[in-house]
């Protein structure tokens, strides 16, 4: 933080989170491989029980990639805010990261009800542009394909186009917004040793903007790496970006593990940077500093 203007240096926000996870890598690269690697069993596991049924094996994988993610981000919190690293992976699980699950799980929960509001909130504002510009409103009610043709064709228009943009943006401000106002709830909560969720809130009310700029600047690059890995992983194993149930359920279960696996290893440095960012905001918003 800015000592002499008391405002958000967004662009040095940044620089530290991408210095960080570049000088990090290597040291949290085990812990990280860890995660992938379970992160592939697991898709591995679901691919097998869309034809297996083999639920139980799925939602142990799912338990246990949790507890895992939970371990890298404290992991990664520790050697961001206090140069800690202990073992080979630096992986364990005790009562802090008891408290992060908790703080994260509290955090997902409000961060999905306030989607689900947003979405229904897009979904009702498209509906009405898209009814008062429908040729033959009453035939597409009735004819569920016409309807799905005209949205096809109406989102490949400019006045879609500009409608999508407006229900992303729609969606996606208030899930920003609020993920702004508690960006510093992991650093808090591992360095108070309490779970840090609302308490957290009003730190940075008079900057939320900046905060936002941080996160755009600082996780769209990373977020780029992320979506390549996710697109070359696709390319060499087959699984489908956006395909049907059933064109997913034609993967092997091979095929996800290496999928999963490699998605995971280009999604380290996003992780790395999310908590880098997460530690640089307590350290200039706390205040007991």
């Amino acid at each position: 933080m800015s000592q002499q203007s008391g405002q958000l240096p967004i662009l040095d926000a940044a620089r530290y989170s991408w210095q960080f996870a570049m000088t990090a890598f290597l040291p949290t690269l085990p812990a990280y491989l860890v995660r992938a690697l379970v992160t592939g069993a697991v898709i591995a596991a679901t691919l097998s029980s869309l034809s297996e049924g083999a639920f139980p094996l799925d939602f142990i994988g799912n338990v246990l990639g949790l507890f895992i993610s939970i371990s890298c981000l404290a992991m990664t919190l520790r050697l961001a805010m206090k140069g800690e690293f202990d073992g080979f992976t630096g992986l364990k699980f005790g009562v802090e990261e008891a408290r992060l699950l908790l703080a994260n799980l509290m955090y997902f929960l409000v961060l999905f009800v306030l989607g689900f509001v947003a979405i229904v909130l897009g979904s009702i504002f498209v509906g009405i542009i898209m009814a008062s510009v429908a040729p033959d409103l009453d035939a597409m009610a009735t004819n569920q394909e016409a309807a799905q043709q005209y949205m096809i064709e109406f989102f490949g228009t400019p006045a879609g186009v500009v409608v999508a943009i407006l229900m992303i943006a729609v969606v996606a401000f208030p899930l920003l917004y609020f993920s702004a106002r508690l960006i510093n709830f992991p650093a808090a909560t591992l360095a108070r040793q309490k779970i840090m969720m609302f308490e957290t809130w009003s730190w940075t009310k008079d900057q939320v903007w900046r905060v936002v700029a941080a996160i755009v600047v600082t996780m769209a690059p990373v977020s780029v790496i992320s979506l390549l890995g996710i697109w070359i992983a696709s390319s060499l194993t087959g699984m489908p970006l956006f395909g049907s149930p059933e064109d997913i359920a034609a993967v092997s279960p091979l095929s996800g593990f290496v999928y999963g696996a490699l998605a995971g290893v280009f999604s380290i440095p996003t992780y790395l940077c999310g908590a880098a960012l997460s530690v640089y905001m307590f350290k200039g918003f706390d205040p007991q500093r």
